[in-house]
């Protein structure tokens, strides 16, 4: 049985987000990247869906008692972590593409 059923807790659906989302946040980059001539429309909505991550990785955390940890720890870490160091990319890339001449 899948961690991600419909029967699942809202901390363990948050910890799977939290973990899945990081990984496909350079795909959806891309494809805003090819779609439109802006350079900082991709980093401002990556920014955001990974604060989204980063966010519901911390409240999976809250369930830990109730879910178990095996069930939430290793993905919340895995995905807070991630969402931490793509969003500060994120961040600095927005704020530079303000003051791109390119």
């Amino acid at each position: 049985h899948s961690d991600f059923d419909s029967g699942g807790s809202f901390f363990t659906k948050a910890a799977w987000f939290s973990l899945i989302v990081p990984f496909l946040v350079p795909v959806v980059w891309f494809c805003i990247l090819a779609a439109t001539s802006r350079m900082d429309l991709p980093a401002m909505i990556s920014f955001f869906v990974l604060l989204s991550s980063l966010v519901l990785g911390v409240t999976s955390l809250f369930g830990v008692r109730r879910h178990g940890r095996k069930r939430i720890v290793w993905k919340a870490v895995v995905g807070i972590i991630a969402s931490v160091v793509l969003g500060y990319f994120a961040a600095v890339f927005w704020s530079m593409s303000y003051s791109w001449h390119g």
